[in-house]
């Protein structure tokens, strides 16, 4: 099987950058495109199998970043929340809204407040 170098380098360029690790508080947002999918994130749990992840380009403080995340199969969950903003938006390239951040590390949680 022979690799699309065009297509994957085309990929890089578009998420290229530093990726959004924001600490506790509240961050406003700027969705600077739409929800693609993103490389599944595997960790070293023998037979544990890699949760599907996406990944949506935004703008926080002025600084651009890709803010990757879980595919979770729940309204609460960040994807969930960020399908449900885009449903009533329309879309979410161009969508301003806040995120709570509350914990860290793996206990992190996020909440979209439109």
């Amino acid at each position: 099987m022979s690799i699309d170098y065009q297509a994957e380098l085309k990929k890089l360029e578009e998420f290229s950058g530093d990726y959004w690790k924001p600490k506790a508080g509240q961050h406003r947002v700027k969705a600077l495109g739409e929800i693609v999918d993103s490389e599944p994130f595997i960790e070293d749990k023998e037979g544990a199998l890699p949760q599907p992840r996406a990944q949506l380009k935004i703008s926080v403080g002025g600084k651009d970043f890709s803010w990757n995340f879980p595919k979770g199969k729940t309204p609460a969950s960040t994807y969930g929340q960020l399908i449900h903003l885009g449903a009533v938006k329309g879309q979410l390239t161009n969508a301003e809204f806040t995120v709570v951040v509350i914990g860290e590390g793996q206990s992190i949680r996020f909440t979209i407040v439109a």
